[in-house]
């Protein structure tokens, strides 16, 4: 389905600035864009169309999707007419005409809605240049053409058709694509056509000088017009006004900014990658205007931001540059500069430098330009993305969410400034001289901590918002009341609130308020109003709710919203109404009255609801509501970012099993993979999105690991797996970060389930692990055998991996205890070669060296490392098949090179020739897979004992087992790099060679598959190809399809 463009969004993301030419009768329109070629026809024609009889009125259809027109003509809002716009910068032919009529007229068969009426329909087709001769004749005599060339007609209805994948699906009304063409041929002979080329547009632009000047402007047209310097000063003195408006409403105070390393964090990235668009989002109260604040005091290094606030947006504003020229020419601007294109001035600013382009409180725009707010922001973005500016813009979570359903085009995922961390609640309360061990709750926002500074004497009970709003205002009431008295001052209060309650955005006129004007400036002193001529609004989003709930009947409120009320302050003040005191009894019908619709409804009525639960001072007295809440989410939690149950679920004042049991119920809207351990064993891995949910639970893992133990263990214990599974094991890393000894008991009782995530926990926490395994052996020597194995890599990654200076001292002592309580037998072997990796002891040598035929191939190489000059005792015995009595060669065949000392490989070269003669088939073909690791790790040097080990290979790869061969298959077929050194590429090549003249059928399919793999075309694979074909035969036809397969599939870099 087609959609209109709007004209002013078009003219500010594709002219932004004219193109300055000189005063001629012609134009360069080619120097335009496609979209801009599209959008001068539809302002011309639309320009005409007062004057035409034809149609009324124009319409531009959206870029990309405009089936054949570019602009539709109307009469009476029926379809009269299509516009076709080609900029191509030679002369178009007949074939591109009927091309784009055809494939118009294909549509319009399929859809009659786009041609309602065939007879005298219109079909303009503009071009920035002329038509050929050709051409030219058709739109002069139409229908003689069409009777000259029936014969090509339906050549080019098919030319059309091919054109577009849409038309070449068959017709939704059941016509053969014949009868289609034949059709779509008798339509074009009843249609109107006119061409309209350079000339007659240039002429247009003449008449129309307003539409020119936005494409076109000679020397006449250009106004004078300040540089990007002077437009600099007049911005650095809008900063400047607003810096000192933010002292004075004490967001600049000292001491009343606490750092969000989240949020710093998020900017910083944000700064560094290529993103245009920077969205912070956040409940009232929660310090965005802070925030903004403070980045408009002190920029990033290398970067000028300019403020906006919300309420000077205004609607007549097509894009922020707009906005900006607007206020700066309302800042009295130098008379020099009165009169001057100021839209164009700032264009000009804004490509001069690194901006940052900071728009605080969205949901503070006024009620008329709200409508409107989703286009200008895409106006401004769509204009951002070309220049060097960034756009930052600030919001309340729920009218982000508005926005973001009402825009055309994804914006980047908002970062969410949510309630204060203890920690950072702790340090603003400090700030302001206030003390939270005296609160039962420590408030956790901004505002409302500075609020509760400027109280005089002590609040008493709870600390909620509702009774420190109440507390607030009535001392100010009282204040006022001395000067004014009791009757005028709740006169006055009475007014304001249903002044409030009746606009959507906050704010009321000066004039129509108050005829107190002493009364009206006592309230400003009081900081109650806050004066934006001709406009007051209250200080603060949290003052505006609560001076709309004093009055308001909820009842009413309520129907408001069905008819369509969304604005947050309202529905903030309705949450807020049964909170404050002698209201208390509304808040059952209140929740009667919502509840049912939020399943229903999960946009304004959802927001409500988890809005009336964030108010309420005790949850667990309903902890029903809360389920219902939770429960009827069902969006994916990334949305949560623009939602009031993120701040909902973040102040749950519940303990820990109900605050889990309410978090679980969002788990299905997870994503699996957001939740491997790979994240949580390197932090630095990317992929992984972190939602509000994930955020939520882990902090409260971490704040509360011992009360989340249970859950955990029953949640990881469940079979089946899934997201809830995956969540709980994840969770459990969280956990040991400050429990590992609670955690490693809750993995020890899960067993199986527990053991990967133990094994794991050993490397992450290497020290505590050990502690904690020595603990357990203590209690009971049985437990040794349970934690040897991951001792040993905690061992290993802190000794050697990530040695700690002064920390072998009490591994050392935590071995020699293990030792002492562990029986004869493997786990005694291992923790001999703990003792081992911290120091040589001889006596623990020898007896290794005496049970080499009882250790697993991975502690014989472990010992080949540690043994040093004596490597060459388990060497021998690796190379005769005396070790591990279950698998004699598979030490061998799992051949570890960095394992063998330095001195030691002359040994390794000769015992390599001793068992490659071996009549024990299991020990050549483990010297095979050896003679494989090997070379592909000697093969970068040419200098060291490769062409040794490279003969062995030749002569395994003569031998008579296919089984021996096939390791030295895969390596000489392997993958080639540009960059392997000729030598090895030339060893490869003839162990290639040997490989394929021995071969007697034992391993010709994968012989076959490595060389289709490597490229059937390459010579030297053809070759081979081709000698194996000679001898046995052709593969049959499946196989044959499959190496096809895998020859399309696999291309690898080779040279050789």
């Amino acid at each position: 389905m087609c959609t209109l463009l709007p004209t002013a969004a078009t003219r500010s993301t594709q002219c932004k600035q004219a193109c300055y030419v000189a005063q001629d009768q012609t134009f360069p329109l080619t120097y335009l864009t496609d979209r801009q070629f599209e959008v001068l026809a539809h302002l011309l024609v639309d320009a005409d169309s007062p004057s035409q009889e034809l149609y009324d009125s124009a319409l531009l259809l959206s870029y990309g999707a405009d089936e054949g027109r570019d602009v539709v003509l109307y009469r009476e809002q029926l379809p009269v007419g299509v516009v076709q716009c080609k900029r191509y910068a030679k002369s178009i032919g007949m074939s591109d005409v009927l091309k784009e009529l055809f494939k118009f007229l294909l549509f319009a068969l399929r859809n009659p809605s786009l041609m309602p009426q065939a007879k005298d329909f219109r079909y303009e087709f503009w071009t920035a240049r002329d038509v050929t001769k050709e051409a030219g004749k058709f739109f002069m005599e139409p229908n003689r053409y069409f009777k000259e060339h029936a014969a090509t007609l339906v050549d080019h209805v098919e030319a059309a058709r091919k054109a577009s994948k849409a038309l070449q699906k068959a017709s939704p009304h059941g016509i053969s694509p014949e009868d289609e063409a034949r059709q779509v041929i008798a339509i074009a002979q009843g249609l109107r056509f006119a061409h309209v080329g350079q000339t007659a547009i240039s002429l247009r632009l003449i008449a129309h000088t307003d539409v020119r000047r936005w494409f076109f402007r000679g020397p006449g047209d250009v106004p004078v017009s300040p540089d990007a310097e002077q437009v600099g000063m007049l911005v650095d003195r809008l900063a400047h006004q607003a810096i000192v408006r933010f002292k004075r409403t004490g967001n600049l105070a000292s001491g009343a900014y606490v750092p969000s390393a989240v949020i710093d964090r998020a900017f910083a990235d944000f700064l560094r990658s290529g993103e245009r668009v920077f969205v912070l989002t956040g409940g009232s109260g929660h310090g965005k205007t802070t925030w903004a604040a403070n980045l408009l005091d002190s920029p990033p290094p290398g970067w000028k931001v300019l403020l906006i606030k919300g309420e000077d947006l205004a609607d007549t504003d097509v894009n922020l540059a707009e906005t900006l020229a607007r206020l700066l020419r309302a800042n009295a601007i130098p008379a020099e500069l009165t009169g001057v294109d100021m839209t164009a001035a700032v264009w000009r600013w804004l490509e001069a430098d690194n901006r940052l382009l900071l728009v605080d409180g969205l949901d503070r725009v006024s009620a008329q330009a709200r409508g409107k707010l989703p286009t200008w922001i895409e106006n401004s973005l769509a204009a951002a993305a070309e220049l060097p500016s960034r756009v930052i813009l600030v919001s309340r979570n729920e009218e982000w969410r508005r926005i973001g359903s009402c825009m055309s085009t994804p914006v980047h995922q908002p970062c969410h400034l949510g309630l204060l961390s203890d920690e950072e609640a702790q340090a603003l309360y400090r700030a302001y001289g206030l003390s939270p061990i005296k609160h039962h709750r420590p408030l956790r926002t901004p505002s409302l901590i500075r609020r509760l500074s400027q109280l005089k004497g002590e609040l008493g009970g709870p600390v909620t918002r509702a009774r420190l709003l109440d507390s607030s205002v009535a001392q100010r009431q009282a204040t006022l009341t001395l000067a004014f008295g009791r009757i005028d001052v709740e006169r006055a209060f009475g007014d304001l609130s249903r002044a409030l309650a009746a606009v959507p955005d906050a704010r009321i006129r000066s004039k129509d308020f108050l005829g107190n004007t002493t009364l009206l400036d006592e309230l400003h002193r009081e900081d109650i109003l806050v004066s934006e001529p001709p406009w007051l609004r209250p200080e603060s989003d949290d003052l505006a709710e609560y001076l709309i709930a004093l009055e308001l009947d909820v009842g009413k409120a309520l129907l408001a919203v069905e008819e369509g009320r969304t604005d947050p302050i309202f529905l903030g003040a309705i949450a807020l109404a049964p909170q404050l005191p002698g209201r208390e009894a509304e808040l059952p019908a209140l929740l009667a009255a919502v509840l049912p619709r939020i399943r229903e409804d999960s946009g304004t009525w959802y927001e409500l609801a988890a809005r009336i639960m964030a108010e309420v001072e005790d949850h667990s007295r309903h902890l029903p509501v809360l389920r219902e809440i939770f429960d009827a989410w069902n969006w994916t939690n990334l949305a949560l970012y623009a939602s009031n149950l993120h701040e909902l679920m973040d102040d749950l004042r519940l303990p820990v099993p109900d605050r889990f049991d309410l978090l679980m119920r969002l788990a299905d809207h997870e994503d699996e993979d957001d939740w491997r351990w790979k994240f949580w064993l390197d932090p630095d891995a990317r992929g992984r999105t972190v939602t509000p949910f994930a955020a939520t639970i882990c902090d409260m893992v971490r704040s509360h690991p011992i009360d989340s133990m249970a859950l955990l263990e029953e949640l990881a214990g469940q079979a089946g797996g899934g997201i809830r599974h995956a969540i709980a094991t994840a969770l459990l890393f969280e956990a040991a970060a400050v429990a590992l000894p609670e955690t490693l008991s809750c993995c020890m009782r899960l067993k199986l389930v527990g053991r990967d995530v133990t094994t794991n926990l050993a490397t992450l926490y290497p020290l505590g692990f050990a502690r904690h395994a020595l603990g357990r052996a203590r209690k009971s020597a049985a437990a040794v055998d349970e934690v040897v194995d991951d001792f040993f890599k905690a061992l290993v990654r802190a000794v050697v991996h990530e040695p700690v200076p002064g920390a072998n001292g009490e591994w050392e002592a935590m071995t020699d205890e293990l030792l002492a309580l562990a029986g004869p037998g493997r786990s005694r072997r291992r923790l001999l070669l703990c003792a081992l990796t911290l120091k040589p002891y001889r006596h623990h040598l020898d007896e290794l060296f005496g049970a080499l035929d009882a250790l697993y191939w991975t502690d014989i190489w472990w010992l080949v490392m540690l043994a040093g000059a004596e490597a060459h005792v388990p060497l021998r015995a690796i190379f005769s098949g005396a070790v591990d009595k279950r698998d004699p060669y598979g030490c061998l065949a799992r051949f570890d090179p960095f394992a063998v000392p330095p001195e030691h490989w002359p040994l390794v070269t000769e015992l390599f020739g001793g068992v490659i003669t071996s009549t024990d088939q299991r020990a050549r073909r483990a010297a095979s897979e050896a003679l494989e690791t090997i070379l592909r790790k000697l093969e970068w040097d040419e200098t060291g004992p490769y062409r040794t080990f490279f003969r062995a290979a030749l002569k395994l790869a003569a031998d008579g087992s296919g089984r021996v061969r096939a390791p030295l298959l895969f390596y000489s077929l392997g993958v080639r790099r540009s960059s392997l050194p000729a030598l090895a590429k030339a060893f490869r090549t003839k162990l290639a060679r040997v490989l394929v003249q021995v071969e007697d059928g034992s391993t010709l399919e994968p012989l076959r598959q490595k060389l289709y793999q490597n490229g059937p075309a390459h010579p030297f694979n053809a070759d081979m190809l081709a000698r194996l074909e000679r001898r046995f035969g052709a593969p049959q036809p499946e196989r044959q399809e499959m190496y096809e397969v895998l020859a399309r599939a696999h291309r690898f870099d080779r040279d050789d």
